[in-house]
């Protein structure tokens, strides 16, 4: 509102104050006039030149703004709960299968300092190689029976896997329980190729198992893939191998 309207309303107010309230609407309509200024347009003549009305005007308006503000807070806060929940939502169910390898750099130090003379120059120095981080491939057996010690049916898809070292995440089937876990390779049974033991945890509604598993010794073809608990039987799952990726 301008100067120039505050300085009319306050005469307004100063010249017509009608304390006694003659003619003036109630305080109701005050308000619906506050909520939409094109209701009750027969009482505006009145209400403007009216020091009551102007004053209980006002303080209404200043009320609705007041609400208006604090409901545009909490539609605010409200949708920034929503943003940062999806976003975790998210990042918590894609952390498994996604793999970033961590940069690798090596630096070689060499002595800058100046030769002294008389004095041989000292070699530089380099570091050792970083080492590569193992590449990571998710082996997902969720949909597959809790672990009861059998053999999955013959009509079970193969579990695909790739020759070479690398980190296996696997999603056991639901309802598994943490602890530690026995991986096996075999083509006969009793006779297993690759052995490797791991500890399972639950994140969430998944249970995943990580174990390092070297198979680039193993020639191409199709293997049994074993799984249990520590004291528990084999279940058995059939597993095709590609070539390394």
């Amino acid at each position: 509102m301008s100067q120039a309207n505050n300085e009319l309303l306050k005469a307004i107010k100063e010249k017509y104050p009608n304390p006694e309230r003659v003619g003036c609407p109630e305080q109701s309509i005050l308000r619906e006039m506050v909520d939409n200024i094109h209701a009750h347009t027969e009482l505006f003549y009145h209400v403007i030149t009216c020091g009551a009305c102007i004053q209980d005007y006002e303080s209404y308006k200043v009320a609705r703004q007041t609400r208006q503000r604090r409901r545009y807070a909490i539609l605010t806060a409200a949708a920034l709960a929503v943003v940062v929940a999806g976003s975790y939502f998210v990042w918590h169910h894609t952390r498994l299968l996604t793999f970033s390898p961590k940069e690798i750099t090596s630096t070689v130090k060499t002595d800058e300092s100046p030769q002294q003379p008389g004095k041989k120059p000292k070699a530089a120095k380099e570091d050792k190689p970083a080492s590569v981080p193992l590449a990571v491939q998710v082996v997902d057996i969720q949909d597959r029976a809790v672990f009861r010690g059998e053999e999955t049916p013959g009509k079970e898809v193969p579990v695909q896997l790739f020759r070479g070292k690398r980190e296996l995440r696997i999603l056991l089937p639901l309802g598994s329980g943490a602890g530690n876990y026995e991986v096996q390779l075999f083509r006969s049974p009793n006779e297993p190729l690759v052995t490797v033991v791991g500890k399972a945890e639950r994140k969430d509604r998944d249970t995943v198992l990580p174990v390092v598993l070297d198979t680039a010794t193993l020639p191409k073809g199709e293997y049994q893939l074993g799984i249990r608990p520590l004291g528990w039987r084999w279940t058995t799952m059939r597993s095709d191998w590609n070539d390394d990726r």
